[in-house]
């Protein structure tokens, strides 16, 4: 689902790669900070995943000015993306979908989006801290897990 972030992570991958063979004591600064840019692209490519699928669903509603109404107001709107922010996004369509939506999602997945989304934080608002690339590759798992669960959890 997060085509972009997978892509950008494997040439970050690569250039690491590339640099620590050269200068291997960098490599730990190099991760930490690219990790942070990962995790930002991670995050932007998520809420515009939201955005998707949420007007996707609005689009199967019969009613075309409806679901063009519904989209234009909740689709775009939904620029938190925290995992409680997306269980109440699977709310919105019912008690139930929040439910399978929260009993989807593991602890330990719970866990990898939580420090891919600490790791945008810290980048964006302070600076790098022991972010790896393992940090933003389980992030980006992760976060794909919770998209595909809230697509699954709102459809009909």
């Amino acid at each position: 689902m997060l085509t972009k972030t997978r892509s950008t992570a494997a040439l970050v991958e690569e250039l690491i790669d590339r640099s620590a063979s050269q200068a291997p004591g960098d490599r730990a600064l190099l991760e930490a900070v690219v990790s942070g840019y990962l995790a930002a692209v991670a995050y932007a490519e998520v809420e515009r995943t939201v955005e998707t699928i949420l007007t996707n669903r609005f689009q199967e509603i019969n009613d075309e000015k409806v679901s063009n109404f519904i989209a234009e107001t909740w689709g775009k709107k939904q620029g938190r993306i925290s995992k409680s922010d997306i269980a109440n996004l699977a709310k919105q369509f019912g008690d139930q979908c929040k439910a399978q939506f929260n009993n989807t999602i593991d602890a330990q997945h719970e866990t990898f989006y939580y420090n891919l989304l600490k790791c945008r934080h810290d980048l964006a608002h302070g600076e790098p801290r022991n972010e790896t690339l393992l940090t933003a590759k389980n992030g980006i798992i992760a976060a794909e897990k919770l998209l595909e669960a809230l697509e699954q959890s709102i459809k009909q």
